[in-house]
């Protein structure tokens, strides 16, 4: 089971590692990535209440993706902190929205 695990997690990282690079490259804020994952999960809740179940579950996975984006950039780009400050506050409401939709 360990080893199919390991697989999946090394196929996931073959395309968030390139997707972070190029964000850093192009000097991408996570902040901003933080935003269209919000508003991605409102997209999904949205699509949820209308009734269309697949749409919404592939608007969240979407979702998922620049939540995981957002953490790699913010440590590449060495702008993470441990205490709250602005930027973790918005990744923190950012997550909770997406939670509730």
């Amino acid at each position: 089971m360990s080893s199919i695990w390991q697989a999946i997690v090394r196929g996931y990282l073959k395309i968030i590692e390139p997707a972070a690079d190029l964000l850093v490259r192009l000097r991408v804020s996570p902040n901003l990535l933080t935003t269209i994952g919000t508003l991605c999960s409102v997209a999904g809740g949205i699509a949820f209440a209308f009734g269309r179940i697949h749409l919404g579950g592939w608007i969240i996975g979407l979702c998922a993706i620049f939540d995981v984006l957002d953490g790699v950039v913010a440590r590449r780009t060495q702008r993470t902190t441990v205490f709250v400050r602005r930027d973790v506050y918005l990744n923190v409401r950012g997550c909770a929205v997406g939670g509730g939709a």
